[in-house]
């Protein structure tokens, strides 16, 4: 039976004041830990020899605690995780950006620095351009589908008697809002690059918004305000998955039949839920394969 309910008033005994007081003391001293260690580096995923390292520190293991804000680090970490699970077929046809690539977008002359990220990658040649975009606090995925593509235009049954273009830029969001502003700096980003790397042998194109559609379709819907950056990883990973079976001419037929793609039932609020966790075990085998091996878990 329960020593105290709703309602009653309970004595504690000596026992039990001193196991709270002894509790207390060690979350104080955990915290007081945490906080001194925070800013140790881990390691290094992958390794600094490699481009695109990502250094994970004690302080960014606080974001995969339930009810915390993913930051870039935790994301661009996982990002890298899944180019380097990607079987060769899917590395050719996907290419994951760095979740500064949206940052850089917005800035006013960053075009140089932005060019220089995808040296010795034609993007055109992709069938998938995944881009986490970080707003105002919210993580969301716009994600381009075959920028290459030759423009084309097909009848859109669940959208009137408009037309529905490819490529196309389709904008995941899991608390249902569409955000026109996100898809102009994509368009101008698709823009220079043909300018600076295809004009000159395959001549000129217009990626505006008549040409490179923009939509937001239905997604898991997230119910809480912590969880945009786990539902965003959870649909750039389930986009990894599922685009073998997802070509051109399957996304024209679903686009047609409904105007959107329509992924409300993608995945479950159990596999959001599950994927914190999943994270964290992943920095943790990643951190006992270091030299010497770094125990995560200690600051877990």
């Amino acid at each position: 039976m329960d020593r105290a309910r709703r309602g009653h008033v309970v004595d504690l005994t000596d026992d039990d004041e001193n196991a709270q007081s002894s509790n207390k003391r060690t979350r104080s001293h955990q915290k007081a830990s945490w906080e001194e260690h925070e800013g140790k580096v881990l390691f290094s995923y992958p390794p600094k020899e490699v481009a695109g390292s990502i250094t994970l520190t004690v302080g960014d293991l606080a974001c995969l605690r339930e009810g915390e804000f993913l930051n870039d680090q935790i994301v661009d970490f996982y990002t890298s995780l899944l180019r380097k699970r990607m079987a060769p077929r899917e590395a050719e046809r996907i290419h994951i950006f760095s979740s500064f690539l949206s940052k850089k977008l917005e800035s006013k002359g960053s075009e140089h620095d932005v060019a220089k990220w995808t040296k010795g990658v034609d993007i055109f040649q992709k069938d998938y351009l995944m881009i986490p975009i970080c707003k105002a606090l919210h993580w969301t995925l716009a994600v381009v589908c075959f920028p290459g593509a030759e423009a084309m235009s097909v009848p859109c049954t669940g959208r009137g008697s408009s037309l529905l273009t490819f490529p196309c830029i389709l904008h995941f969001n899991s608390i249902r809002r569409s955000d026109p502003a996100v898809f102009r700096p994509i368009r101008a980003y698709l823009q220079r690059e043909w300018d600076t790397k295809r004009r000159g042998t395959d001549g000129p194109r217009s990626f505006g918004e008549k040409e490179v559609w923009g939509g937001t379709p239905r997604c898991p819907q997230q119910d809480n305000d912590c969880d945009c950056g786990v539902f965003m990883l959870e649909s750039l990973e389930r986009m990894c998955i599922d685009q073998p079976e997802m070509g051109l001419l399957q996304l024209m037929q679903l686009a047609d039949a409904g105007g959107y793609l329509d992924r409300a039932h993608w995945y479950t609020t159990e596999d959001v839920a599950v994927k914190r966790a999943s994270i964290r075990n992943s920095i943790e085998a990643i951190g006992k394969e270091q030299v010497p091996p770094v125990d995560v878990s200690a600051y877990l």
